[in-house]
């Protein structure tokens, strides 16, 4: 996992901006699944600079397939827990958006205790994952990202992983978890 501090050069700005826009949800092209709390609503100065500031992480140029934020405000039923972005991309970005007063949990990437890490190989897996990715005491935490203000995180997206904590907090577009999130090869 790829870590980095001050990720946006004008985050109060943008900050800002998040506290004032809509996150009633959108349908996914990909899997067809309703996620509730998601944004597009991203400046165009913002996706550049997003764009930029993952080239200079990942030491090359990157192509950002999906590029939203997320609310998950407390109490949210996420429509995975224990889950990979594998479909997505080859990485997933977390840009914590939340004011630091207001930071709680992070990502965690996990493990569950018969072993599988990573995307589902074999049907038996498959069905292990679906069963039981939202049994919290089957997975193990062995990597976090602490969520702090204006963080990035980035790691590979056929990894296990789930936000922290899980059901969101804050009850509204100020105090709940805000992340921004990119897949991208």
């Amino acid at each position: 996992m790829i870590q980095a501090q001050n990720f946006l050069s004008n985050y109060p700005d943008f900050r800002s901006h998040c506290d004032n826009i809509d996150y009633s949800g959108i349908t996914s092209p990909v899997d067809g699944v309703f996620y509730e709390g998601v944004s597009t609503h991203i400046p165009e100065s913002v996706q550049i600079e997003v764009k930029a500031n993952l080239d200079a992480l990942i030491g090359r140029p990157v192509k950002i397939n999906h590029l939203f934020m997320r609310l998950s405000k407390e109490g949210v039923n996420a429509p995975h827990e224990a889950h990979t972005d594998a479909t997505m991309g080859t990485y997933s970005m977390m840009l914590y958006l939340n004011r630091q007063d207001d930071c709680k949990g992070g990502t965690a990437l996990l493990r569950h205790k018969s072993g599988l890490d990573s995307n589902p190989k074999t049907q038996e897996d498959y069905e292990l994952w679906e069963e039981e990715q939202k049994i919290t005491d089957k997975w193990e935490v062995t990597e976090m990202a602490f969520m702090e203000e204006n963080k990035a995180c980035v790691f590979d997206a056929y990894r296990m992983h789930r936000s922290e904590p899980t059901g969101g907090f804050g009850n509204n577009n100020e105090n709940g978890r805000l992340v921004m999130v990119a897949f991208f090869d």
